[in-house]
């Protein structure tokens, strides 16, 4: 069990860290998925298959959808 309290870590501190995370998670994936339509135009990067990118790309863009939605829940939560 965790010996922080509210008291030390304050709502508006829970808040801007899950706001943090959220956004870190964003540009990873929107990392990921810039690599993967360059693999993609590229013909494969060697040791995946066009057709697996592709399938990584849309699982990716679905998670990029979800922690969009989480950020902005996390932006509008009071």
């Amino acid at each position: 069990m965790s010996n922080i309290t509210w008291c030390e870590w304050t709502k508006s501190e829970a808040r801007q860290r899950a706001q943090n995370k959220a956004f870190a998670k964003i540009s990873f994936i929107e990392l990921e998925n810039r690599t993967y339509k360059r693999d993609i135009k590229a013909g494969g990067d060697g040791r995946l298959s066009v057709e697996l990118l592709q399938r990584c790309l849309n699982s990716n863009e679905k998670e990029l959808l979800t922690w969009k939605y989480i950020a902005k829940l996390i932006e509008n939560d009071e």
